[in-house]
């Protein structure tokens, strides 16, 4: 399988850059790169009341985390999770989270 290289850049950095408004709820459903997001995104989260994150419940997506393994990092982010698997897709689903701060 070919390998490509992008140059990919942090929500903070954009958000920052072009001074947008600190966003309420943010949904994320990136393919397994859902930890990354928001690791990238850790100041602008601060904020953010609700999160919507489609997690996996089955390996599909090489390297990426299953939901066991993603709840305590976004709970240790300072979110509860709050509407477990309220969409579920099959291999994946969605998943409510609030701000406890």
């Amino acid at each position: 399988m070919p390998c490509f290289m992008r140059m990919t850049r942090t929500l903070d950095s954009i958000v920052t850059e072009h001074g947008l408004p600190l966003p309420d709820l943010i949904k994320i459903d990136v393919q397994g790169a859902e930890i990354d997001i928001l690791k990238g995104a850790a100041a602008t989260i601060q904020n953010c009341e609700r999160l919507i994150v489609e997690l996996q419940c089955v390996q599909y997506n090489r390297g990426a985390l299953l939901v066991n393994e993603s709840l305590p990092i976004i709970e240790g982010m300072g979110f509860e999770c709050v509407d477990p698997l309220f969409c579920n897709n099959g291999p994946d689903g969605d998943y409510g989270f609030r701000n406890r701060r």
